[in-house]
């Protein structure tokens, strides 16, 4: 994965929905959801979560180029899945170095990431990152948004 150098705190969604992404109330399947990508590409076909003021809309939505204007540009990030916010969580030190090289990045912090993995319509699954997996309302609950690429398509 490619971790976004910037981040930003809002809610997953504007009202109660099951926005299509993988749904699941067991712990251990939620932290086995790789598929981030298919699940964001569903979820911003709601208007629920669409905007950029939303979690899955932000990371769709997510844009990072040089001066030169070569990146990678909106819809071709996506709101990790709770797996993949795991393997972030694994080498978080890692990530936090290689973004320490870029101008204006911001490090992970030990708090509460969204993740695109649902566990139903009012709740989605987010993960501290000291490692704790939990569900918070997508409504209510405000979290960190970090959105991730692949190096290849």
């Amino acid at each position: 994965l490619v971790v976004a150098p910037t981040e930003t705190s809002l809610y997953w969604s504007s009202a109660t929905v099951s926005a299509g992404g993988k749904t699941t109330t067991d712990r251990l399947t939620a932290l086995d959801d790789w598929t981030g990508k298919a699940s964001t590409a569903a979820q911003i076909t709601h208007t629920e979560c669409s905007s950029a003021s939303y979690a899955p809309g932000f990371c769709a939505q997510y844009s990072r180029v040089n001066a030169n204007g070569i990146g990678l540009t909106a819809g071709r990030w996506w709101l990790p899945s709770l797996g993949e916010l795991m393997m972030i969580y694994a080498n978080m030190r890692k990530i936090n170095y290689a973004l320490s090289f870029i101008e204006g990045a911001t490090q992970l912090a030990e708090m509460l990431y969204w993740s695109s993995t649902e566990y139903n319509a009012i709740y989605a699954w987010g993960l501290d990152l000291i490692g704790s997996a939990n569900y918070y309302t997508k409504t209510t609950g405000q979290g960190r948004v970090r959105a991730v690429s692949a190096f290849l398509r």
